[in-house]
């Protein structure tokens, strides 16, 4: 009895135990692998994916109309005037975390203006079921042919050597299928893929 009686305690001994110093050393390992260089297309994708699918469900549910978007423009044109002089921030870190060292301080949140521009321009001049698909497709197109090219691709497109045809076939495919929602799945495929 008291062998079976120390080899559980030293087997509960060597069970690891809640400990919060470990849980935030691991916080702040997790944090410094996704804030990597590597993760940054991940991260730009994501965030481009995930702000075309809200931007689709505030405009269909009617939370959000054409003019909250140009509210959303000029206060984004002012956040990246803001961002352009401004060094050292919490603001500038988190913008960091989405921009590729080629892009230099002018250019700070040009891609997000472009897209809410894009964005209300479809909201005016098109019927709401050609809007939604097409932002779908920006989304979806955007996020997934870049990162499956990237890992998975492997012929060159003949316009663009630094892109794959995978890829292009890819984010193609994903936009049409998801736009398909709110459009006829041919006429969803036909315009996603070419």
């Amino acid at each position: 009895r008291q062998a079976r009686a120390g080899s559980a305690s030293s087997g509960s001994a060597a069970v690891r135990r809640f400990e919060p110093c470990s849980i935030f050393e691991s916080l702040i390992t997790m944090k410094t692998y996704l804030t990597s260089k590597k993760w940054l297309e991940f991260r730009r994708k994501a965030f481009h994916l995930i702000s075309g699918v809200v931007l689709v469900t505030l405009l269909y549910y009617k939370i959000i109309d054409p003019r909250i978007l140009f509210l959303a423009l000029v206060a984004g044109c002012i956040f990246s005037f803001i961002l352009k002089y401004a060094k050292n921030n919490t603001i500038s870190y988190i913008v960091g975390l989405f921009e590729r060292d080629e892009e230099t301080q002018s250019e700070r949140g040009r891609g997000a203006i472009t897209f809410v521009v894009g964005a209300l321009l479809s909201v005016v001049l098109f019927e709401n079921n050609i809007t939604y698909s097409s932002l779908l497709i920006l989304a979806f197109g955007d996020a997934i042919a870049p990162l499956w090219g990237k890992h998975l691709g492997s012929t060159p497109h003949l316009h663009n050597r630094k892109k794959n045809i995978e890829g292009t076939i890819a984010g193609g495919l994903a936009g049409g299928v998801v736009a398909s929602i709110f459009v006829p799945f041919w006429a969803a495929m036909t315009v996603s893929l070419f």
